[in-house]
């Protein structure tokens, strides 16, 4: 028998002695392994009794039930010889129903996570993975969990995919909303030219033209010469957000001189961005309306990620990126460094070098293309500066870090009914932008101004016409939370890239309709940006006669002291 005695040898009088043991509280076991080997064997051979199932009583007095749920609830258990038993489970919850007078609550809840986004091939889609709350009063409401804050003037529109908090309400005139969530992407916008004949891929990028990134579901719009394109594979679009592309139906032909403009959020697996603002709205009765919003966007970075290498860099830093070489010496590598080149050369016939394994990251900007070699071996090889050919995948021997920043913006809008006839707005808004939120970087502050004054359409027996003048200047480090220029603005101005900032347009035009005839519209536009001033003069003709209902003349003229640019376009369809 164990009877817990410990024998000392040769011990000093007056020794203090300390002794660290463990016990077992039990006997020791006999048996080991899962306790499920250890239930009793089921009996199969009588029959099972039934139970007598009565109904369970409701006994609550409350008996007008106002919110009804529904949903699942699941629990599995997994039991295996060979490992260790598992429970999972789940609940999904949808509910609707009124808690209290005039206040409405409905919402979806779950603890389950989906990591997946719908096809982009039909022109509506479902969301697998959105959780949220809502709760409505007829002054205020609030929505929780995956949100989709929308913030529209006739100027700008901020638009984003969210997981937070945001509230509307209504008050003696006045009305707002508010808003504190995560978003989870960035916006952003491009333009580019179709390829002839070619209905795609084409490739959706980030804001520093890297192609590793997620396009958010439903937040792309797609522009096609001007105009709203539907997504479906039976309208105008498909787009795979995953590999953020986009591919044209047969209903949009794509050539070369084809205008494709597309705004989307996207994930590009760096930051996690905040997102906070604030809006009111009062309408002067009928003499116009004023609105007021306040917005900050930002990165979020927590106490494990300052402690990161990668971002401690920036500190002292004003920079808002640096390279990371991926480069590392290497005896067996691959690759020599030939007058800053690195150069494959896996037969080692250039000893005098020192060797290198490299790992590639791909980089819109970089100088080196994936290849296969003779043995059928992948390996990169530079090619010097192609960032420009959006239809090559480029390379660096470097990775690129980016600080977390941080973009606030505000902006005021009034507009007025001078009569009946003519109506004038102004806005104002500020932006005030930072590169590196964590370094010694300061915000740049910018602000913009909009004056337009329009006309209701005046109708003089056999004409109708309306006029517009309007004047918008944005200061040399202005930038938007959303996008504010037109759609067409670098194929109006014959420009190489969109204009955010640093400009001065001024735009009137006239629009004249004639019955029988059509609609004949007449502008002119001052564009000065940089030390570049520009003319733009454009006159479109629109049919109205039945005979030659889609036919239209587009001339367009631009005068600049360096170069000078029109085009023209005739359209004319007879029916019958």
């Amino acid at each position: 028998p164990i009877e817990g005695k410990v024998f000392l040898e040769s011990i000093p009088k007056n020794s203090l002695l300390v002794i660290e043991y463990e016990f077992l509280n039990k006997n020791i076991p006999l048996i080991i392994g899962p306790k499920w080997q250890r239930l009793p064997i089921l009996d199969t051979s009588h029959p099972m009794k039934e139970i007598n199932k009565e109904p369970i009583k409701n006994t609550s007095s409350h008996t007008n039930q106002t919110v009804y749920s529904s949903g699942s609830f699941f629990r599995s258990l997994s039991i295996s010889p060979f490992a260790t038993s598992d429970l999972q489970g789940g609940v999904q919850l949808q509910l609707n129903g009124i808690i209290l007078e005039n206040i409405k609550v409905s919402g979806v809840l779950t603890d389950q996570n989906f990591p997946l986004q719908e096809e982009g091939n039909t022109k509506e889609l479902k969301d697998f993975d959105k959780v949220f709350l809502k709760i409505q009063h007829p002054q205020i409401g609030i929505d929780a969990g995956d949100i989709d804050y929308i913030h529209s003037d006739p100027n700008f529109t901020i638009k984003r995919k969210l997981e937070g908090l945001k509230n509307v309400f209504q008050f003696k005139g006045w009305s707002g909303s508010s808003v504190y969530a995560s978003s989870k992407g960035e916006f952003h916008f491009i333009e580019f030219k179709g390829r002839d004949g070619d209905q795609g891929p084409y490739q959706l990028v980030g804001k520093d033209g890297g192609r590793d990134i997620a396009i958010l579901s439903g937040t792309e719009k797609v522009w096609l010469n001007g105009k709203r394109l539907e997504r479906g594979q039976n309208n105008d679009y498909t787009i795979d957000y995953s590999s953020s592309e986009i591919f044209f139906t047969p209903k949009r032909l794509i050539d070369f001189d084809t205008d494709i403009f597309v705004e989307y959020q996207y994930s590009d697996f760096n930051y996690q961005k905040g997102f906070r603002g604030i809006t009111l709205e009062n309408k002067l009765g009928n003499s116009g309306h004023f609105s007021f919003g306040l917005f900050d966007e930002f990165d979020q970075y927590n106490q494990v990620d300052y402690e990161d290498e990668r971002l401690k860099i920036f500190l002292n830093s004003d920079s808002s990126r640096v390279t990371q070489s991926t480069a590392l010496m290497d005896s067996t590598g691959d690759y020599v460094l030939v007058d800053s080149i690195f150069v494959y050369d896996p037969l080692k016939t250039n000893d005098d070098f020192s060797r290198y394994q490299i790992r590639f990251i791909l980089d819109p900007g970089g100088n080196y293309v994936r290849k296969i070699s003779d043995e059928n071996k992948m390996f990169y090889q530079h090619v010097g500066n192609l960032s420009n050919d959006l239809t090559k995948e480029l390379y660096s021997p470097f990775r690129i870090i980016l600080s977390p920043t941080a973009q606030k913006f505000g902006k005021a809008h009034l507009s007025l009914n001078l009569n009946e006839v003519f109506h004038v707005e102004g806005q104002i808004s500020g932006s005030r932008f930072n590169q590196n939120t964590i370094g010694s970087k300061k915000f740049t502050n910018a602000i913009s101004h909009l004056i337009k004054i329009s006309s209701d359409t005046i109708d003089i027996e056999y004409l109708k016409f309306y006029l517009v003048y309007k004047n918008q200047r944005r200061g040399r480090e202005y930038s938007p939370l959303g996008r504010e220029q037109e759609i067409m603005q670098t194929r109006l101005w014959n420009l190489d890239h969109i204009l955010l900032s640093n400009s001065d347009a001024h735009y009137f035009q006239s629009d004249f309709i004639i019955e029988k005839l059509g609609i004949s519209s007449i502008e002119y536009a001052l564009l000065n940006y940089g030390n570049s001033l520009k003319k733009r003069y454009r006159f479109t003709q629109n049919f109205l006669n039945k005979n030659y209902n889609n036919s239209s003349i587009d001339l367009l003229y631009i005068d600049n002291p360096f170069k000078k640019f029109h085009r023209i376009f005739l359209n004319f369809e007879k029916d019958g």
